[in-house]
């Protein structure tokens, strides 16, 4: 029981790779750090209200978590910042994936998930991910260039 509540604790640690509110629009992430990298979230759906997220190297989950809460507006932009102890090797950054679920205004009934966006992340770069659509047809994310 000890054993696998540590589990938890260490996964949930891992996953909760530090969701930090700040300016993403227009592509101006927080300033990396020389042994993290930022993500910056920018959500562009309409109803959503709550936004979870896994992350992967290749086709391995590595962490999940990270809850955002959206302000009513919805044009709220996050960073997300990943550090060397949630990977097992600097190598798998080079096929960093992530992907994000989307949630209602409850905050609980999940509307859907993105795609995974895939690219070579690595420590002290910032990059910028775009949220877009709906329940109805569906949402994407997109590396912003």
């Amino acid at each position: 029981m000890k054993k696998q509540l540590l589990l938890l604790l260490l996964v949930l640690t891992l996953g909760l790779g530090g969701c930090k509110k700040g300016p993403v629009a227009g592509g101006n992430q927080a300033a990396p750090t020389g042994s993290s990298f930022i993500l910056g979230v920018d959500c562009q759906c309409e109803g959503v209200r709550r936004i979870n997220y896994s992350y992967y190297a290749g086709e391995e989950r590595r962490g999940c978590g990270g809850t955002m809460t959206l302000d009513e507006d919805l044009r709220d932009d996050w960073n997300l910042s990943f550090g060397p102890s949630q990977f097992r090797e600097e190598g798998d950054l080079g096929s960093f994936a992530i992907a994000f679920s989307l949630y209602g205004a409850d905050g609980k009934t999940q509307l859907g998930s993105t795609n995974r966006v895939t690219f070579p992340a690595r420590y002290g770069e910032g990059y910028s991910v775009r949220l877009s659509g709906d329940q109805e047809n569906g949402f994407a994310a997109q590396l912003v260039e």
